[in-house]
């Protein structure tokens, strides 16, 4: 973390470490190139798939979600961090009122269950860090995220960053 940021986090009590990352995530990557990396393979895979609801578990800022919104899919997104979760809510006003129907943004304790929000999914994306932050938050969760997709033919993508790589290459 300090080989990116480069200098501790100066956390207070009051302030989780979440929400204190939200506050620069979006200046700490260059999303225009990540996207055009990423969603290219996501799309293409979700078509052939006939995927067309997706679960973005850990939206952050909410860039994955309308990244994909935009190309026709439907999604949800679920964030805990109640910034990040805002900072996605305010992203999703700044769309069109077409694609702003299409995306569906919840700030969601990974304790919750998703029978709350409207299933079943074609598809579930894990990226970023969002695998490992979930098993530390809640191992059970992604139980709950297999029980919300469709029985048949569903997804789940998983993103494995290379820490060990990035920390050497820096």
């Amino acid at each position: 973390f300090k080989n990116v940021v480069g200098q501790s986090p100066p956390l207070q009590k009051q302030e989780e470490f979440y929400d204190w990352l939200a506050k620069r995530y979006d200046s700490l990557i260059n999303w225009q190139k990540r996207l055009s990396c990423e969603i290219p393979d996501l799309e293409s895979l979700f078509t052939k798939e006939k995927a067309k609801k997706i679960l973005d578990v850990a939206s952050s800022t909410g860039e994955h979600s309308i990244a994909l919104v935009k190309k026709g899919f439907e999604v949800f997104g679920i964030e805990s961090s109640s910034l990040m979760d805002n900072i996605a809510q305010a992203k999703k006003h700044k769309l069109s009122k077409f694609n702003q129907a299409k995306l569906h943004l919840f700030k969601f304790s990974y304790n919750d269950t998703l029978i709350k929000i409207n299933g079943p999914f074609d598809a579930a994306i894990f990226l970023g860090n969002t695998l490992p932050h979930l098993f530390y938050t809640n191992k059970d969760f992604l139980k709950s995220v297999a029980d919300a997709l469709r029985k048949e033919n569903a997804l789940m993508v998983f993103q494995i960053i290379n820490f060990q790589k990035t920390l050497n290459v820096r």
